[in-house]
């Protein structure tokens, strides 16, 4: 069974953080994902969904999971602690992580 935790939330509205002139504002959404492994453990992993709202009241989503990170949720809320930091996208989540890994 795979258990979805919202972590944090950062929302962009200021002009200032927003990337582009075409947005009126942008949130990052962190999860841990929380999955049953055989016999009896459990393995955890993030998601994060990214909302752009658009001048014209459209909204894109871009979003990437990545399971089976390690099997302790202390160490994902610490990478998650750190993507919420630098403010981490679904773009470039799976190379930080990669470089994360084998540190915390």
């Amino acid at each position: 069974m795979c258990l979805k935790k919202l972590q944090a939330e950062v929302d962009f509205s200021e002009e200032k953080e927003i990337p582009s002139k075409n947005l009126n504002g942008m949130r990052l959404e962190y999860y841990i994902v929380e999955n049953d492994i055989e016999p009896s453990g459990k393995s955890y992993g993030i998601e994060i969904i990214k909302k752009e709202y658009t001048n014209n009241d459209g909204t894109y989503m871009e979003n990437i999971a990545i399971n089976d990170i390690c099997c302790s949720e202390k160490n994902v809320k610490i990478i998650i602690n750190k993507l919420v930091d630098y403010r981490v996208t679904p773009i470039t989540v799976t190379d930080v992580i990669e470089d994360m890994v084998g540190v915390v």
